[in-house]
């Protein structure tokens, strides 16, 4: 076989065997990109900055490289890249002068010269949004009481943290407030409640330069007292269990009534009702339970300030078993 047929054959074969995505391909053209035109700021207040500039036209551009100084400082130095045509500089401090310009490169890396530069002073002028989403949760655990706060921040770029105000009154306004905490972060567990009480809170957003952000809408729970299983006593052997005996907590609230066969899983039965009378003994029907002699079974008795809510209190996992006479 003349070796031309051979060469060629051989090519076939390995481009034959290649899939297509083994085949790469280039659009690079071989030179850098041209400076970036049209560059200004359009933002510069509460500790934020933003920029932007017209978008690069070569067809191998891959980003942009941001360079920025502050004050006096008399060079500009390389601070952050994007692929964007526009660039959001924060948390900055309010008086502080940042100078920016910025250099395009493209996929081989090649970069064009630096742009025109821009400055702006990220004065605090306006106070934060207010707080999204405020909610309160009551917790009574073995070792812990507490109300639980969560909100969701609007995105502001200086702020310093969130002050949370709380009353015994629904309606009350914050310079009324009877206590008043601190968070940096968009939670906080209020840990001074006693069980039983309902508390109300707003919630402020406060920048760093002591600005407040007007109110949330009052939020409100309590940490509940606990409920209690009074038949069957824990560890308990009972001849039948036709009924089960509880004692509710000292506010109206949500049930959730647990049967297990071991103390981690093995859900049998769960029984939820709403019981708005306060320490009240009530017995519950147990008859349709199909319970095995001498096995042991659990029981739990959850307690729901709020009928979408998390768990608010709960008794003890008991034990009990089924011995006939």
């Amino acid at each position: 076989m003349p070796l031309k047929i051979i060469l060629l054959s051989v090519v076939f074969i390995l481009i034959a065997g290649c899939d297509r995505s083994d085949i790469v391909t280039t659009d690079d053209d071989g030179f850098p990109p041209s400076a970036p035109e049209g560059i200004r700021l359009f933002r510069a207040r509460d500790g934020e900055t933003g920029i932007e500039w017209e978008q690069n036209p070569e067809h191998d551009l891959l980003g942009y490289y941001i360079y920025r100084k502050i004050n006096d400082n008399p060079d500009l130095a390389l601070y952050d890249s994007t692929e964007l045509n526009y660039y959001f500089d924060y948390p900055l401090n309010y008086d502080s002068i940042y100078t920016y310009a910025i250099s395009a490169y493209d996929k081989s890396f090649r970069e064009s010269g630096i742009s025109a530069s821009v400055s702006g002073q990220p004065a605090n002028k306006y106070p934060p949004f207010v707080p999204l989403y405020p909610e309160a949760s009551g917790r009574n655990d073995i070792d812990s009481i507490f109300i639980s706060l969560h909100w969701t921040p609007r995105g502001d770029a200086d702020i310093k943290g969130y002050i949370i105000y709380r009353s015994a009154l629904a309606d009350f306004e914050t310079e009324n407030a009877e206590k008043e905490f601190f968070s940096i972060s968009s939670s906080y567990n209020d840990v001074s409640v006693e069980p039983g009480i309902l508390y109300y809170y707003r919630i402020k957003a406060l920048d760093k330069g002591d600005l407040l952000s007007n109110a949330t809408l009052t939020v409100s729970d309590l940490a509940l007292d606990r409920p209690e299983i009074l038949f069957p006593l824990n560890g308990a052997a009972i001849t039948e269990l036709n009924t089960i005996k509880i004692l509710t907590c000292s506010y109206p609230a949500w049930y959730k009534l647990v049967l297990y066969s071991d103390p981690v899983y093995g859900i049998i039965s769960e029984t939820d009702f709403y019981f708005s009378q306060s320490r009240e003994e009530i017995d519950l029907d147990a008859s349709t339970y199909y319970l095995e002699t001498y096995k042991k079974y659990y029981l739990r008795l959850i307690a729901f300030s709020k009928e979408s809510g998390s768990a608010n209190s709960y008794t003890e996992l008991i034990s009990f078993e089924i011995v006939p006479d």
